[in-house]
């Protein structure tokens, strides 16, 4: 009987096993219920303060959208208007140097041309600075001194009809 009880109360024992872990088990299942609607409470919670940052942020989109743009949309046509007169600008420099080049092409084609007058005439410019040179002109004075000691007398004796 011993054996039986044993056996029985083992097979007691084992049901009060079961009957304990089913009985925990519910609290236990209680216990993971309430973890499970804590951990969906909070990320109720999460979600509800992302969207509340998201609407946030949006709303600063928005704003800085509707101050910005006009500022934004002005300076790019300010930027737009200066480009355009820089281009015309750079149009009439462009022209400025064609003309700056068409004039140094003439002055070149004109020092071209006097240098070939100055080569062409140098032995004729050379004889009369030679000649310039070899004029007597302390000789040259004295005669007109000369011509003017003759000619003073008569000029006065012609003076004195007027």
């Amino acid at each position: 009987m011993d054996e039986n009880n044993t056996a029985n109360g083992n097979q007691a024992g084992s049901a009060g096993e079961k009957s304990t872990v089913f009985g925990s088990g519910s609290g236990a299942e209680e216990r993971i219920l309430s973890e499970i609607k804590l951990l969906a409470l909070k990320q109720v919670r999460w979600q509800r303060l992302s969207a509340v940052f998201m609407m946030g942020i949006l709303t600063v989109v928005l704003v800085v959208v509707v101050i910005l743009l006009p500022s934004v949309l002005y300076t790019l046509n300010n930027i737009n208007g200066a480009v355009n007169e820089v281009s015309a600008s750079i149009g009439k420099v462009m022209e400025s140097v064609d003309q700056v080049d068409a004039a140094v092409a003439e002055m070149q084609s004109a020092s071209k041309s006097l240098n070939g007058l100055v080569e062409d005439n140098a032995e004729e410019i050379t004889n009369a600075v030679t000649k310039l040179s070899e004029v007597d002109y302390a000789g040259l004075n004295q005669a007109i001194q000369d011509l003017q000691d003759a000619v003073g007398p008569v000029a006065s004796f012609f003076n004195k009809f007027r």
